[in-house]
């Protein structure tokens, strides 16, 4: 009599699995990520606080984008909100125009957006390029507003 063929196999319990753990949890325990991430916000944050503080310091007219000659070629007010009256119909209407204030802003958009990549990879070294670019991104803005305002604290 012919004994059957006995194949080995593992018995897991439902809900557990082979491979590490992959959930956000995980992912926000990364110290390296935390700190890189929370360098960026604190980067983002003192330099919209900065440019607050210096706000009456500031020239009326704003140079905010240069060709390549140097020369400015896109001149803003430095007002974030202004009531302007329609030409058309003489009805006042809000305007949002960031200025200067548009360098923190759109470093907060880039690291909303690559801290929500981040934690959406499942390579490591892909979230810290995610948190490292927040970095370098926040760091740009700092010298483009210290350029802009003129080199001086």
């Amino acid at each position: 009599m012919d004994s059957p063929e006995i194949t080995p196999y593992v018995v897991r319990p439902s809900g557990i699995s082979a491979r590490p753990s992959r959930s956000f949890a995980r992912r926000l325990n990364d110290r390296a990520l935390v700190m890189l991430f929370g360098f960026a916000l604190v980067l983002n944050l003192t330099l919209a606080i900065f440019l607050f503080l210096r706000y009456d310091a500031l020239p009326e007219a704003i140079p905010l984008h240069f060709d390549a000659n140097g020369l400015p070629d896109r001149i803003e007010p430095k007002f974030i909100f202004a009531v302007q009256a329609d030409e058309n119909t003489g009805q006042n209407h809000l305007e949002l125009r960031f200025g200067i204030f548009g360098l923190p802003v759109i470093a907060f958009i880039i690291w909303l957006l690559n801290a929500l990549l981040a934690l959406a990879t499942r390579e490591r070294a892909a979230r810290i390029l995610f948190a490292a670019g927040a970095d370098v991104v926040a760091l740009l803005m700092w010298f483009g507003a210290i350029n802009i305002i003129g080199g001086s604290f």
